[in-house]
């Protein structure tokens, strides 16, 4: 037969093993779980003892069953003990928990033999429900004075270790001394208010549901990751209950006084009153709820965390960008005003690990853990904070087991990720808090929106950081460079201007930023200016500029426009170098090829010469004695006058080469000179078997130029390339127009030239020999002079062009001259 007492034993029991085997199978290492364990064993004990004694009608076996409910009764009241004893001692020897149960052992030693004694129960008698009650003798008062004196002793530790310890130890205290006092409120409720209030006893039979109470509340502190304080969970309880009880009273008024005022309409009455109290209900619960909480907050003021203020003040610490330094202080200094903490600790990544970056370390490094330790690895793949009592309370792994160590040996308490574009950048470790109130899950979730909002705060201020630097290194890196270096956006205005800049252009440093470029030497600003204008690059442009005491300056220019992502035009560029050094080695050098070109020429003209000398000498010697030979005369006066005329071609061709005539420049066309040039060459063409190719490409071919200057220096190449085929070949005679990427004059627009191509496929012209062919007297040739080359590429240079030899050995030679066009009335604009 099933009674109510019997009915909620069992449904405690059932709870309190259930509550036990899941409290020891979330740690089944930790003390404090294997404590509570075990007083739920003792309690579940108890309970089937009380079970197998509410289901018996005999005298016999109730003293039985009862007898031994007390002794398991007596246990439990030490197991509570003992489960202070793990809560506090989690880090105590086994000789301090041994000596702290000695008097649970001397009592329970003395107590138990006494329970045994046949006088402990002289009778058992059954109520009309079957429900025994036993008649004790006198060892009951020994049982009555241990549960006392254990009583005492319990309520005198637990309050003296509610004064000492903090943290989870306190709130697990907590926990358990709430659950003893629900558990007796909720026993007091069932067998002497609710029988008192309704004057049945039949509620004493639910007293077994007490444990419930019990078991839950314990299970909660011990077992749970995250766990709110006791002072918060009764503050919610208040502001439910009292909000409970104000919706019933409230409905309760409302359907009464409604049904009052309907009078005699019963059916209007049984209708519309329970709508309206629904509605009053409904209406009044929100405001109702928020003044509920408040009063609640009054009658159990716990420190709590408000989390919009929180947010407000973060928001306004993080929202100046500035250096990263500063950054993490204020938001160090806003997360320990909002929990208050003893410290906060904040790691930043740093290539494979994590360092200390606040606070700051003057001497030695500070806190630094690789980027896979424990910690690191669990916060990347927790995405919630890390405290220490969850490392502890949860099933141990080698990774939770080294991160508690960790935090365990820096007295850490707290650790929370903040991550930028799902990466873990920054850790947050905080110590104990002030309060000694451990971090509730309110706290951990205030902390972790804070970080959330911190992490974009820390992307920008490590963009800002990174720019920050870049720009120095790139201040310093421009500054010490040996070239000028000069710059200027899309407006014309300068905005970089590096040392040796200003040294060249004369330009004060502390007025050199915002100036236009109008205002720097005038040929350097024509030249910014027009590749502004018009977006051209310029190499390697050599100009003056005019320095103090009417002075010049030389310099090389390259300038070059840059744009921006999007294309858009950002300024001007401009590199530039002091050639003054250069200049004055330039004339040394100089002064050396010419001493070294008439030592060559010296020799050059001894030895051509001195072989039409020779024959004159000859001749001379033999005239006296041979006089009247005719033939020997009419022999000498032949080859006398044909060796004076060598040495005259030979003076005459020195002459033009030391004193080359100056061009008669006028407006020619350049393939009307080369048609003419190579007309006269067309025989030597034909008779070596040469093909003779014309390529004019040029859009148009006029320069100003000397027409006979440059037939003679044109005609010289096309008789080397020539003579380069004995076996045959092909001549090729080709124009061009293209784009010079050099400054031509002093109109820096003047960039586009009129190539000259001249190729051969001749046996071309070894490495070491390109650099000579325009020396005097140099030849590879067993006849000539030498000195051909040397006289066209005098004439060239006259024609402010230039030339270029492009050959390989066996493959033929290209001689490239580039002519400077004549520029029209509408380029020219």
């Amino acid at each position: 037969m099933w009674s109510l007492f019997k009915l909620a034993a069992i449904v405690a029991l059932v709870v309190n093993t259930a509550m036990g085997a899941i409290g020891y199978a979330v740690n089944p290492y930790r003390r404090v779980n294997r404590a509570f364990f075990l007083t739920t064993l003792g309690l579940s004990f108890w309970l089937v003892f009380l079970v197998h004694g509410a289901d018996t009608s005999s005298r016999q076996e109730a003293t039985f069953w009862i007898r031994y409910a007390t002794v398991a009764s007596s246990f439990v009241i030490a197991g509570f003990d003992f489960l202070r004893i793990a809560i506090v001692g989690e880090r105590r020897n086994r000789r301090s928990e041994f000596m702290q149960a000695l008097p649970w052992l001397i009592m329970l030693a003395a107590l138990i033999p006494v329970l045994h004694l046949p006088a402990f129960i002289r009778d058992v008698t059954f109520s009309e429900t079957g429900f025994p009650t036993p008649l004790y003798g006198w060892p009951q008062k020994a049982y009555v004075t241990y549960f006392l004196a254990g009583l005492c002793l319990l309520t005198w530790r637990f309050a003296r270790d509610l004064r000492v310890v903090r943290g989870v130890q306190r709130a697990e205290l907590d926990y358990t001394v709430l659950a003893f006092a629900v558990c007796a409120g909720a026993g007091i409720t069932f067998g002497h208010l609710i029988p008192l209030a309704s004057g049945s006893m039949a509620s004493v039979q639910l007293m077994p549901l007490a444990v419930i109470f019990l078991d839950v509340i314990i299970a909660y502190g011990v077992a749970t990751r995250r766990i709110m304080s006791v002072g918060e969970v009764m503050r919610r309880v208040a502001a439910y209950g009292l909000l409970a009880i104000y919706l019933v009273a409230l409905y309760l008024l409302v359907l009464n006084l409604a049904a009052f005022l309907m009078g005699g309409r019963v059916e209007a009455a049984e209708r519309l009153a329970p709508i309206l109290a629904a509605l009053t209900v409904a209406f009044s619960a929100t405001p109702a709820r928020g003044a509920l909480t408040r009063f609640a907050a009054h009658l159990f003021p716990v420190e709590s965390v408000d989390v919009q203020a929180a947010m407000r003040k973060a928001q306004q610490a993080i929202a100046h960008i500035g250096p990263m330094d500063d950054l993490m202080r204020r938001f160090a200094e806003v997360v320990c005003d909002t929990v208050r903490t003893d410290r906060a600790l904040l790691l930043v990544r740093d290539r494979d690990s994590y360092r200390q970056l606040y606070p700051r370390v003057v001497d030695g490094e500070g806190l630094r853990i690789a980027s896979d330790h424990s910690l690191a690895s669990l916060l990347r793949h927790e995405a919630e904070p890390l405290s220490h009592m969850a490392l502890t309370r949860m099933r141990p792994t080698p990774t939770r087991r080294d991160a508690a160590a960790f935090m365990e040996a820096r007295g850490l308490q707290l650790g929370l990720g903040i991550r930028v574009k799902d990466s873990l950048e920054v850790i947050l470790l905080l110590g104990d808090r002030t309060s000694s109130r451990l971090y509730g899950p309110h706290e951990q979730d205030a902390l972790q929106l804070i970080c959330n909002q911190f992490g974009v705060a820390y992307d920008n201020a490590r963009l800002y950081t990174e720019l920050q630097d870049g720009k120095i290194y790139n201040e310093i890196l421009v500054d010490s460079m040996v070239s000028g270096v000069i710059a200027a956006n899309a407006d014309g205005v300068v905005t970089v201007l590096n040392r040796e800049a200003q040294r060249i252009t004369d330009v004060a440093a502390d007025m050199n930023l915002g100036l236009a470029i109008d205002e720097l030497p005038r040929p350097m600003a024509q030249a910014l200016r027009a590749t502004l204008s018009d977006g051209q690059e310029v190499i390697d442009h050599e100009m003056m500029l005019p320095g103090p005491a009417e002075s010049e300056t030389p310099i090389r220019l390259s300038c070059a426009v840059f744009r921006g992502h999007s294309g858009a035009l950002l300024g001007v560029l401009g590199v530039f170098s002091d050639l003054t050094i250069f200049k004055k080695l330039e004339d040394q050098v100089r002064r050396s090829d010419r001493l070294s070109s008439i030592g060559t020429l010296a020799a050059g003209m001894a030895h051509e010469i001195k072989n039409p000398l020779v024959s004159i000498n000859t001749f001379t010697q033999l005239l006296p004695e041979r006089y009247n030979d005719e033939d020997f005369r009419n022999t000498f006066s032949r080859l006398i006058g044909q060796e004076v005329k060598r040495i005259d071609s030979i003076v005459n061709r020195l002459l033009k080469f030391s004193r080359p005539a100056k061009p008669l420049l006028r407006r020619i066309s350049l393939e009307d000179v080369l048609e003419d040039t190579v007309k006269l060459v067309e025989e030597q063409v034909h008779t070596k078997s040469i093909d003779l190719v014309r390529d004019f490409q040029a859009s148009s071919s006029e320069i100003d130029g000397d027409a006979d200057l440059l037939s003679q220096a044109l005609l010289n190449f096309l008789l080397n390339a020539i003579e380069s085929m004995e076996q045959g070949g092909v001549l090729t005679v080709a124009t061009a127009s293209v784009h010079a990427r050099w400054l031509s004059g002093n109109d820096p627009r003047a960039r586009a030239r009129l190539r000259l191509s001249i190729s051969d496929t001749g046996c071309g012209i070894e490495g070491d020999d390109i650099a000579k062919v325009f020396d005097p007297f140099f030849t590879t040739k067993t006849t000539g002079t030498g000195l051909g080359l040397s006289v066209s590429h005098g004439i060239i240079l006259e024609h402010g062009a230039t030339i270029e030899v492009d050959s390989h050995p066996d493959m033929g030679t290209t001689f490239h001259i580039h002519f400077p066009t004549v520029l029209r009335k509408e380029q020219a604009a």
